[in-house]
Formats: C-alpha cells, sequence, structure tokens
C-alpha cells in the first residue's frame, strides 16, 4: 500500500454492483472534464507543427475542425482568402473579420521575407479550401514575428488562439479573373447609374470617353493651350454625389487645387478629363467609380464604389513638363559643378599644405 494511506486508509462502501458501476464512471467523468479544463491546449490531443522565424524554430499547436481533404491543399503560389478570429489567453477577441472583408493572403515563396511568414503562412499550408481550424501561438513569437509590441491584453507568457476559415484557395489567373469580373459588374451598375442621371436631368449634349466618363463643356471650351502629360495646372472643382449632395470643393481651403496631369497625383477621371479641355474651359463630368474612388471610397467621405459628378474649370497651366524637366537638368548641372569644385579646392588646399610643409624642410626652394 502507499505511504500515502498509511495514516488514513483508504475505505470503500460498498452497497452493491450498480452502485459501485455509478460512483468509477462517475469519478470518470470529473476526472475527464477536470483534464479538459486545465490542461493546456497543445497537450489535448492537438498536433504541432513548427514554424522557423529569426533563425529559430518555434512550436504551434492546432486543430483541424472541419477538414475537407477532397478539397484543394493550399501551396506556395495560392491566393488564400480567409476570415480569422483573434483571441488571447482569456478568451477575448482582439481582432476578427468574421462578418466584415475577408483577408487575402498570397503564398510567397519568397523565405519569410515578410513579417508575418514566421507562422501565417506555415499555418495555411496545413489546410485545404473550407477548412476551419484553431492554432495555439506563444505570444514571444506572434509579437516577435509581427514586429509589434505586446498589447496589454495579452499576458506575458500566454499563447493566442488563432480561428481560420479558409473560403477560397486560387491561382494568380484565378485571382485576375475574379478582379476582372468584380470590376466588370461594377462598371455595368455604374453605367446604368449614369445613364439614369443623363435622362433625368436632361443632357443630351454629353459626350462619352471610351473609358465610360461622360462629359459637357456647357458652351465654354476654353481658348487657351490644352495641357500634356505631366503639365502642373491649376483648377477649380465641386464634388457631387448623383443625388447632388456636394461632398468636395477646391473652395473648402480656398485654394486652387494644382496637379501635373496624367501622372497618378489625382483620380484617373481628372487625368483624363484635363487631356481633353484647354485652359479656361468649364466643364462639367460624370465619373464611374473605377475612374474615382474605387473599392476604396475617400476616407469615410465618399462611399467605396460611388459613380460620381464634378463641375470644374481650368484655370490656368502653372507649369509645362518641359520646364520642369530643363529646370531639373539645369539643377543637377548646377549640383555636379558645386561638387566638382569642392573637390577642386580641397585638393588645392591640401597642396598647399604639402607645398608649405616641403619648404620649412627646406625641400622647396620660394620663387624669387
Amino acid at each position: 500500500m502507499s505511504r500515502l494511506f498509511y495514516n488514513k486508509p483508504y475505505v470503500l462502501c460498498v452497497y452493491n454492483k450498480n452502485h459501485i458501476m455509478m460512483q468509477n464512471l462517475s469519478f470518470t467523468l470529473f476526472f475527464s472534464v477536470f483534464c479538459l479544463a486545465y490542461l493546456p491546449a497543445h497537450a489535448q490531443g492537438h498536433k504541432e507543427m513548427e514554424a522557423f522565424l529569426n533563425g529559430k524554430f518555434y512550436k504551434i499547436a492546432y486543430k483541424i475542425h472541419k477538414h475537407h481533404g477532397h478539397h484543394r491543399r493550399i501551396v506556395k503560389k495560392d491566393y488564400v482568402t480567409f476570415h480569422m478570429e483573434v483571441r488571447n489567453s482569456e478568451n477575448k477577441v482582439l481582432n476578427a473579420t468574421f462578418g466584415k472583408k475577408p483577408v487575402v493572403k498570397e503564398i510567397s515563396n519568397d523565405d519569410y521575407a515578410k513579417a508575418d511568414k514566421g507562422f501565417m503562412e506555415d499555418i495555411l499550408l496545413q489546410l485545404h479550401k473550407e477548412d476551419s481550424a484553431t492554432f495555439w501561438i506563444p505570444e514571444y513569437m506572434l509579437f516577435q514575428a509581427i514586429k509589434r509590441p505586446r498589447p496589454a491584453q495579452v499576458r506575458a507568457g500566454s499563447t493566442v488562439t488563432y480561428n481560420i476559415k479558409v473560403l477560397k484557395v486560387q491561382n494568380i489567373e484565378e485571382v485576375e479573373n475574379d478582379k476582372n469580373q468584380i470590376v466588370f459588374d461594377q462598371r455595368q451598375k455604374d453605367e446604368k447609374a449614369i445613364a439614369q442621371y443623363i435622362a433625368q436631368h436632361k443632357l443630351p449634349n454629353m459626350k462619352k470617353t471610351y473609358s465610360g466618363i461622360w462629359y459637357t463643356t456647357e458652351n465654354n471650351e476654353g481658348e487657351g493651350d490644352f495641357a500634356q502629360k505631366g503639365d502642373v495646372v491649376a483648377v477649380k472643382y465641386v464634388g457631387k454625389f448623383l443625388n447632388g449632395e456636394v461632398f468636395g470643393s477646391s473652395d473648402d481651403d480656398g485654394r486652387l487645387f494644382e496637379f501635373p496631369v496624367a501622372e497618378k497625383f489625382a483620380i484617373t477621371a481628372f487625368d483624363e478629363v484635363f487631356l481633353l479641355l484647354r485652359k479656361g474651359a468649364k466643364c462639367t463630368f460624370l465619373t464611374p467609380s473605377y475612374l474615382a474612388y474605387k473599392e476604396f471610397g475617400l476616407n469615410k467621405i465618399v462611399p467605396p464604389n460611388t459613380p460620381l459628378l464634378f463641375e470644374v474649370e481650368f484655370v490656368d497651366i502653372v507649369a509645362n513638363k518641359i520646364v520642369i524637366e530643363n529646370k531639373g537638368e539645369i539643377m543637377e548641372k548646377e549640383r555636379k559643378k558645386a561638387e566638382e569644385d569642392k573637390v577642386l579646392k580641397t585638393l588645392q588646399e591640401r597642396q598647399k599644405g604639402i607645398d608649405k610643409d616641403a619648404e620649412k624642410r627646406g625641400l622647396l626652394k620660394k620663387n624669387n
């Protein structure tokens, strides 16, 4: 008998055979629940994987809840669309995309060049399309990988739980096809909205560009020069939604809006329209969303995928591209000449010092 029972013997009261079996079953259930509650996640029969980060291997425990082995396995170069939920050791949600826009990640061939490749890519490479899984990541590895300080909600030495649901697994061709389809569908919606606006406001004299912008110069085509690609132009503008609500204007800060045309400093619609106008022209144009703020919108001012109306005036050409380039060349020549002069001056001063030292030592005769 064990020494644990020397001072207080263990006594089992037996009433009947069925009672003993019920006692054993109750004890077994209690012990199982106790173990599940107190054993760490990685000790509860979960699998382990190794992740490499900064020259070290780390162990990550994981469990696949819903496995779709017959679906496509995630491999290098795939683009994975997935939802993710992050919880701390107290089960508090730190971040989640469920019910929001999912994450899209490329599984690159690079060896952990990005911050999170020490764990996220290794995680996704364990899964198939439509798999659901949970991963337990040591906090010291996680925040070292993403190069951020550990937040107060995460205890030192604890684990962070990632719940993953894979939605799509695609190659680059499939991703591009999806993008093209999304752009096509949005273009159809925008064209319909713009056509309805033109019909409701009876604007029969509008012209349409190849890309889908409708515009009119309101009998004021201007008399100055056309802007060329790279010219800096000064313009006035008022931006409106198709319901007539103003969302922005050059008068907001009391200054003209200046930008180099067709150099991607403004929305694509501005780049295109101001190549069609003469200096002094006034123009109203309607732009589809993919030539304005696209699927991103503008700082909660313009919603994503919103066609817009602009009233603009081409005030002046502030600077020609050729002038800017020539000025740049002149400045570069002046900079090079200044550097050459500085080097020459340094050499001359150094030579004077050598000559002076040689003269003191009698190695160099003074000129009479």
